[in-house]
């Protein structure tokens, strides 16, 4: 049955609707999808025949969910939104079976697991572990944590001893290095701190290679934090991705701390680009289920092929933005958002590994201790203020990992700064709870003055796991140390947040 050109033109309004509620709503892990090629392969008749119908239909069936609360469309919205959640299955799995493979293809199925997150009537772990499954191999059916492994890069004399397979994403001059995995040697993980003299060779080296046509990525972009030059001013907000695109504040007002896109590349180039992007949005997207279930418990996830270092030659974007030519500081906030996500997937890669042998656990949980505070200190010197516009999701992943290191290796954690014998630095702790307690309170007195709170909108009730998370970190600090009451109050912040949430998104599935 054919539509009249009244019916396609109020059934493309819609779509565009849906898809605004799409983009408003999510969180910046998504910033793996170029908006005005996204839209243009929606518009233009000749590149739609081009565009995968499952991903088209995952972006509509989120899109709809997020207008699903109690106070917009209801329960028709949410039971609207999983029939196309259905189709967007249906319509993947038939383009597998067709031998339709390509990257839209993955794309469909990260948005799958991101609907999957979500409050809704059919959630459960089991859905949600499945999607994760499918997302993970489709990554290694097309190779994609692996995109870089052709390009070569200029190594300081320190990196140059390892023999891990993965270059790329890496922190090559850090005392730990969650990349340097070699089967079930986890001491390979460890390296020695790169002396200056050494980081300052590999740089003029850099500068005095001879021209040649082989790319080669940067090495001041993945020194540790530790041996990397201080700067008096960060030039992270010059690359944020508002400073070329300003109007994206108003269709995805939470992508506007994430990078600018290299420009210039040709269409494969862009391909590419987008391609590693989906991969470290995948990074995000298990290091922040990590930091829900690593305190909990639940290691299932840990045996997906993506929280293997060992699989990875990947550029971070901010070297694949060096290579266009854009000047790249060392430690930019991106990179250190990426570095706090493997670090918390090692951490809980690890502590799963029941191999693992007590002198190289001890070894492990004291370096990557020293890695937390040095990403954290490299943290603290920027200047650019776009942390505050991820929500401080970095520390949030450093925290986690410190919780992940004290909990399953106590028997090691330097006892340097220490309160007593506590499993956790709690002047660390402290200063965590205090600063979310902050953050809670505040949402808070916004909401009770009238005021939009983005953290409290209900059309992303993603968030309610935000705060349930920190409602179970502070419960667990508190059970570690019941003198700890701070931890109470904490979370008794977090709960009035989360119960807020929940009036719209009553749900029967489980959390």
């Amino acid at each position: 049955m054919s539509l009249s050109a009244e019916q396609r033109s109020g059934a493309m309004a819609q779509v565009v609707s849906d898809l605004r509620s799409f983009f408003f709503s999510s969180f910046y892990w998504l910033s793996f999808i170029n908006i005005p090629r996204f839209f243009d392969s929606i518009f233009d008749p000749r590149r739609r025949a081009h565009l995968q119908p499952s991903l088209l239909l995952s972006a509509l069936a989120v899109g709809t969910l997020t207008q699903g609360s109690d106070a917009d469309k209801g329960a028709s919205g949410r039971a609207r939104a999983l029939k196309l959640l259905e189709s967007a299955d249906g319509a993947l799995q038939a383009s597998l079976a067709a031998g339709w493979v390509d990257i839209g293809l993955v794309k469909a199925a990260w948005l799958i697991v991101y609907f999957e997150m979500q409050v809704h009537p059919l959630k459960s772990i089991e859905r949600e572990r499945s999607s994760l499954l499918l997302l993970d191999s489709l990554i290694r059916l097309f190779s994609l944590t692996t995109l870089d492994a052709d390009v070569q890069r200029l190594q300081s004399s320190v990196s140059s001893t390892t023999n891990s397979r993965g270059r790329f994403g890496m922190n090559t001059s850090q005392t730990f290095n969650p990349y340097r995995y070699s089967g079930n040697n986890y001491s390979d993980a460890f390296g020695t701190v790169a002396p200056v003299e050494a980081a300052a060779a590999s740089s003029s080296t850099l500068c005095n290679a001879p021209a040649s046509t082989t790319h080669h990525v940067p090495d001041n972009l993945t020194l540790g934090p530790s041996t990397s030059p201080l700067v008096s001013r960060c030039n992270c907000a010059e690359l944020a991705i508002t400073h070329d695109s300003p109007t994206i504040q108003e269709l995805a007002p939470s992508w506007s701390g994430t990078i600018t896109w290299p420009k210039g590349l040709s269409e494969g180039e862009l391909v590419k680009e987008e391609c590693r992007r989906l991969v470290w949005a995948t990074v995000t997207l298990t290091a922040t289920l990590n930091a829900y279930t690593s305190v909990t418990g639940d290691d299932q996830g840990s045996r997906l092929s993506i929280k293997d270092p060992r699989n990875y030659a990947l550029m971070f974007p901010a070297e694949s933005i060096a290579m266009a030519g854009l000047p790249v500081q060392p430690n930019n906030v991106w990179t250190l958002y990426l570095r706090s996500m493997l670090l918390l997937q090692a951490c809980e890669r690890v502590r799963t590994d029941r191999t693992m042998c007590d002198a190289d656990r001890a070894q492990f949980a004291t370096n990557a201790w020293l890695e937390i505070d040095a990403v954290e200190n490299a943290l603290d010197q920027h200047t650019c203020g776009l942390e505050s516009k991820s929500g401080f999701h970095a520390r949030e992943m450093l925290f986690s990992a410190r919780m992940c290191v004290s909990h399953e290796f106590q028997r090691y954690i330097p006892q340097v700064s220490t309160i007593g014998s506590k499993i956790f630095y709690r002047d660390k702790a402290e200063s965590w709870l205090k600063q979310r307690m902050g953050v809670a309170d505040l949402i808070w007195a916004s909401l009770k003055e009238g005021r939009y709170v983005h953290t409290l909108d209900r059309r992303k009730p993603l968030l309610i796991y935000w705060f349930v998370s920190h409602i179970i970190k502070a419960l667990m600090l508190w059970r570690v140390d019941s003198t700890f009451t701070i931890a109470l109050v904490a979370s008794k912040a977090f709960v009035k947040c989360a119960e807020y949430l929940m009036v719209f998104w009553p749900s029967t599935g489980e959390l």
